[in-house]
């Protein structure tokens, strides 16, 4: 993971918290599982993000 490529870093939070969220819910922890799944849909969404050339 190159960690200065944003659409990376999203991508690999993405995946992260994919295998956080069933951990919190069979840990009984419904609303850290919500909040974690909100966050995957959102790195979800930046990774797949189109990149846009800052040099025009």
């Amino acid at each position: 993971m190159d960690p200065s490529d944003p659409a990376h870093v999203a991508s690999y939070i993405e995946e992260m918290t994919a295998e956080l969220v069933p951990m919190a819910q069979s840990g009984g922890m419904d609303f850290l599982a919500y909040l974690l799944e909100l966050a995957r849909m959102e790195a979800q969404t930046r990774a797949n993000e189109p990149i846009i050339d800052e040099n025009g």
